[in-house]
């Protein structure tokens, strides 16, 4: 465990091994392969912002409104300008879905820091990442993760 981590809190462990079938993975082992998991999405997302060409960019002589709204008229925009670092980052939702499921967003907060931790390098962009993409998980149990 990284210094300054909190491991999972017994209570959630024991609340949700009670629902576990007993041939499963046990919760640890559950939170260890997503830790994992979004320890390799990270790298791989960070990686790849790094390995992608710069875009030409010319300001405007007039402010155009519909240039911030590219990505939501082209769901394929995000993807086209960075397709490892988008399939990457659009990972971290599910998983962050799953711990959600598997103590609420206390859960959700100790992982992030956890994984944080594991490239210290790049501890705030991981975190502001999963941050991110986690916004609205939870939104129909008034456990909601906002960023």
């Amino acid at each position: 465990m990284h210094e300054g981590t909190r491991p999972m809190s017994k209570a959630v462990a024991m609340e949700t091994q009670a629902e576990r079938p007993a041939w499963g993975p046990t919760v640890e082992q559950e939170l260890a392969d997503i830790e994992r998991a979004l320890d390799i999405l990270l790298r791989a997302a960070i990686e790849a912002d790094g390995n992608r060409p710069p875009r030409a960019w010319k300001a405007p002589e007039v402010f155009n409104l519909t240039m911030l709204g590219e990505a939501a008229k082209n769901p394929a925009y995000d993807i086209v300008a960075n397709p490892l670092g988008e399939a990457a980052r659009r990972a971290i939702k599910p998983l962050g879905q799953r711990l959600h499921m598997l103590g609420g967003t206390a859960l959700m907060r100790d992982v992030s820091y956890r994984v944080a931790d594991m490239d210290p390098s790049h501890d705030g962009r991981r975190l502001s990442i999963m941050d991110a993409r986690w916004n609205g998980v939870g939104c129909d149990t008034g456990d909601v993760w906002w960023s």
